[in-house]
C-alpha cells in the first residue's frame, strides 16, 4: 500500500551497531564462549598488541567486515570486568553472530522498509517509555478515551481505548532464515552488570526493527478496548506501519504526571495520551486486586559497573509509578493475545500457541505460609489484624489491609517484608508450555509472551501465530504443521532454557559483586568495619536470612559464627521466628532491624561471613 509523508519532521537518523565479539585466550589459542577457535588473523592490526595479549586475557572486538575484526579493548585477569566476563563465558554466553546472519542484517540494510500488508498508523502519536539506558524499544504506547480520536468505533461501554504497538520481529526474523536458527539457539537476550547478550543483532534490535522516534517502523499494534472497571471488552490486531512520536524516559513521564500543565510535554501532541495512560495504568491495578493479584512492595538489587568499570555499583532498582503503569499494559497485552491465540488454536489445529503458565502453591506450602505469618505476628506481638485466615481472606486482601508505620517509623514496613518474604519462597517458577495453564500469581487463565520479541523467541513465535491466522500471508511462507510443532517444541525448551541461563548469571554475578563490597571491610580491623542495617526476613535452625537496606542483599548469618564471635550458646526456637542467646540477654524475631559487620572469609568455600552486631 502506498503511504503518505505528511508526519513529524523531527526524524531521528536510524543508528546501526556493529556487532561485537569476545574471545579468550587460552593456552595461546583463541576461542569464543562454547570452545570454538578463532583464527587471530582476523583480528585488524593485532600484532601491535601482541605483548598485551596475556594467557587468558579477553579480547573485545568489533566486525569490520568478513573475516575483519578491530580490537576494541583487551581485558586481563586479575580486573572486576575480567570476572563478569568470566561468568559469561563460562556459561557459552556468545556475544558474537555467524557470518550468515550477519548476512542477511545487511540485506535487510540495504533495501528500504517493505511495509507491504501494513495500516498506516502514523498520524497515530505513538510514544516509548522506557528506563534511561533502554536502546532496544520493544513497544510504544498510545491511550485515548472513547470520544477521541481513534482508529475504530468503539464498543458502547468502551471508555478508553489503549493502542499498544509492538516491534514487528516476525517479519525480520522467519523459521527459515539464520536469524531465527541463532535466536532459537540464544533463546533470550541475556542481561549482566549493566551488558547484556542480544538475541538478535544490535543493528536490528537497536535500529531497523526497534521503535525508535522520528523513522518509520513495522509494528503488531493491539487495539484493547476497555470499561470504566478495566475490563477489557474487545481487542483487534493490526499489522501497521508507526512512526514514533518520542522516546520517553520513565522518569521524564513521572515529573509530567505530577504537574502536567507546567511540563514541557503539555504542548506535544501526546501529552493527553500520557494523562490517559495513567489512567487506565491505575484501573487496571484496581482490576487486578478482583483477581487476588498480590502487589508486592518489591525491593531489587540493582547491579552493575562503575562508569570505569573498576568496580561494582550496587544499588536499589526501584519502580516508579510510571513503572507499574507500564507494567499493566504490557501484562493486558499479554493477557489478550493469550486469548486470541487460544480461540484461534481451539478454531484451528494448525494455529500452535505457547503459554506462561504459573502452577499455584500447594495446599501444603500455603499451610506453611499461614504458620509462618502467626509465628511473626506472636514474636513480634502483633495485634489479631496480622494473622491471615485464608479460609476467609485472600492474600492480596489480606496484604492490602495491614496497617501502615506511623510517621517518623519504620518497624511494621520491616514486618510486612518478611511476611511477602515468605509468601514468595512458596510461589513455583513459571514455565512455558503449549497446553494453556493457569496464571496463578496474576489470576488468568491463559498468559502468553506477546511484549518483548526482540528479547525473546517465545515472542516472534506468537507473533506469527497471530499473524499467519490473522492476516494474508504470501503463499508458501508457512511450515507445515509437523514442521511447525516440532519448531514449537524447540522454541518452548530453548525458552525455559534461557530463563535459567539468566537466574543463575544474576546469582553469579550478585555473589561476585557482593564479594568486591564486603572484601573492602577486611581491610580494617574487625571493631572499625563498617555496620550494615537490614532486617531479618526468615530462619532455619541454624541460619538467619537478612538482607540488607542498602545495598538490599540478603545474607546469611550462621548461629556457629554468633556463637564463636561472642562466646556462648544462642538458639533459634521452635517456630523458626526468634533467636536468642543462653544468657537471654539478646533475642532478635523476623522483622526485626538488626546491624550486620563482615565477620571473616573462607577460602576454600569462597564465602563471606556476617555477623549481627
Amino acid at each position: 500500500m502506498a503511504l503518505s509523508d505528511t508526519h513529524p519532521t523531527n526524524v531521528i537518523a536510524d543508528v546501526f551497531e556493529r556487532s561485537r565479539c569476545v574471545v579468550k585466550i587460552q593456552n595461546g589459542i583463541f576461542r569464543q564462549a562454547g570452545g570454538q577457535v578463532f583464527d587471530p588473523e582476523w583480528i585488524e592490526g593485532l600484532d601491535a598488541f601482541r605483548s598485551q595479549c596475556k594467557e587468558n586475557a579477553f579480547l573485545c572486538l568489533e566486525r569490520r567486515r568478513k573475516h575483519v575484526w578491530k580490537l576494541l579493548e583487551i581485558i586481563l585477569e586479575g580486573s572486576i570486568l575480567h570476572e563478569v566476563h568470566e561468568i559469561a563465558y563460562a556459561m557459552g554466553l556468545d556475544f558474537s553472530f555467524d557470518e550468515d546472519v550477519e548476512a542477511e542484517v545487511e540485506a535487510y540494510l540495504s533495501r528500504p522498509l517493505d511495509t507491504s500488508g501494513c495500516e498506516d498508523m502514523r498520524h497515530i502519536p505513538f510514544v516509548t517509555v522506557d528506563g534511561p539506558g533502554t536502546r532496544d524499544l520493544d513497544q510504544a504506547l498510545y491511550v485515548a478515551h472513547a470520544d477521541e480520536p481513534l482508529p475504530l468505533t468503539p464498543l458502547s461501554a468502551t471508555t478508553h481505548v489503549v493502542c499498544y504497538a509492538i516491534a514487528d520481529a516476525a517479519w525480520f526474523v522467519r523459521p527459515d532464515s539464520a536469524l531465527y536458527r541463532s535466536a532459537l539457539s540464544r533463546g533470550a537476550s541475556i542481561y549482566f552488570a549493566g551488558m547484556s547478550v542480544p538475541m538478535l543483532p544490535s543493528a536490528l534490535s537497536r535500529g531497523l526493527i526497534s521503535l525508535n522516534p522520528g523513522v518509520d517502523r513495522r509494528a503488531l499494534v493491539f487495539v484493547m478496548e476497555l470499561d470504566s472497571t478495566g475490563r477489557c471488552l474487545q481487542t483487534t490486531l493490526r499489522r501497521a506501519v508507526i512512526r514514533s512520536f518520542a522516546r520517553l524516559t520513565t522518569d521524564e513521564v513521572e515529573k509530567f504526571l505530577d504537574d502536567p500543565k507546567q511540563h514541557r510535554f503539555s504542548s506535544q501532541p501526546y501529552a493527553t495520551s500520557l494523562i490517559r495512560f495513567q489512567e487506565v495504568g491505575e484501573i487496571r491495578r484496581r482490576e487486578g486486586e478482583t483477581r487476588n493479584v498480590v502487589q508486592f512492595n518489591r525491593v531489587a538489587l540493582y547491579t552493575a559497573l562503575n562508569t570505569s568499570r573498576t568496580d561494582f555499583v550496587l544499588g536499589m532498582d526501584e519502580r516508579c509509578r510510571t513503572d507499574l503503569y507500564n507494567e499493566q499494559l504490557s501484562l493486558l497485552c499479554n493477557m489478550e493475545g493469550a486469548k486470541i491465540l487460544n480461540t484461534l488454536a481451539q478454531k484451528d489445529p494448525d494455529v500452535l500457541a505457547i503459554f506462561r503458565n504459573h502452577e499455584a502453591p500447594s495446599p501444603q506450602a500455603i499451610d506453611l505460609v499461614e504458620h509462618e505469618i502467626a509465628a511473626i505476628v506472636r514474636a513480634q506481638a502483633l495485634d489479631g489484624r496480622w494473622l491471615w485466615n485464608r479460609q476467609t481472606q485472600s492474600l492480596a486482601n489480606y496484604l492490602n489491609q495491614l496497617p501502615e508505620d506511623p510517621p517518623g517509623d519504620d518497624r511494621l514496613f520491616r514486618i510486612r517484608q518478611a511476611i511477602e518474604r515468605s509468601i514468595l519462597m512458596m510461589q513455583r517458577r513459571s514455565v512455558f508450555s503449549p497446553q494453556a495453564g493457569e496464571h496463578s500469581a496474576l489470576g488468568v487463565n491463559p498468559y502468553a509472551r506477546f511484549s518483548a520479541p526482540m528479547r525473546e523467541i517465545v515472542g516472534v513465535f506468537t507473533h506469527k501465530e497471530a499473524i499467519e491466522a490473522q492476516f494474508d500471508v504470501p503463499d508458501g511462507t508457512c511450515l507445515s504443521h509437523d514442521a511447525n510443532a516440532e519448531l514449537r517444541t524447540r522454541v518452548i525448551r530453548a525458552a525455559n532454557r534461557a530463563r535459567e541461563i539468566q537466574r543463575e548469571i544474576d546469582k553469579s554475578v550478585d555473589s561476585c559483586a557482593i564479594g568486591h563490597i564486603l572484601s573492602h571491610d577486611c581491610d580494617t580491623p574487625m571493631e572499625e568495619r563498617p555496620i550494615y542495617k537490614g532486617t531479618i526476613l526468615g530462619m532455619k535452625s541454624n541460619a538467619l536470612y537478612v538482607r540488607l537496606d542498602m545495598p538490599p542483599i540478603e545474607l546469611k548469618v550462621y548461629v556457629y559464627d554468633m556463637q564463636e564471635l561472642t562466646g556462648e550458646g544462642w538458639h533459634v526456637d521452635e517456630t523458626l521466628s526468634v533467636v536468642s542467646n543462653v544468657s537471654g540477654t539478646r533475642r532478635y524475631a523476623i522483622g526485626d532491624a538488626v546491624g550486620i559487620r563482615v565477620y571473616r572469609f573462607l577460602a576454600a568455600k569462597n564465602k563471606w561471613r556476617v555477623v549481627m552486631v
